[in-house]
């Protein structure tokens, strides 16, 4: 029995945990993971402005290193980006600048 209990409030801790961690994570408007070879539109790029991205992430920027770039619009109306995996800080200025231009 003390077994069973052990198990249950393990369980019932484990759901509190990742309930407790999905409410205080970030809710991100787009995602967009860049290979070297392919851009991969995890979510909220319209497809009328994936040709730009592609033509960009491939050919501009030229990275070899995977990058993950998620971004969502504060209310204030400012461009929140979390950039991962990119190799300096002007990679991260060249991404930032480019998706402010489509605001």
């Amino acid at each position: 029995m003390s077994r069973m209990v052990a198990a249950l409030t393990l369980l019932i801790g484990g759901v509190t945990v990742f309930l407790v961690w999905k409410a205080i994570q970030p809710r991100w408007d787009f995602r967009i993971v860049v290979h070297a070879d392919s851009v991969e539109f995890v979510k909220g790029v319209p497809a009328f402005r994936r040709a730009a991205f592609e033509a960009f992430f491939l050919h501009d920027l030229q990275t070899r290193d995977r990058i993950r770039i998620s971004g969502r619009r504060e209310s204030s109306g400012r461009l929140k980006l979390r950039i991962e995996g990119a190799s300096c800080e002007g990679e991260k200025q060249q991404i930032r600048n480019f998706l402010l231009m489509f605001g």
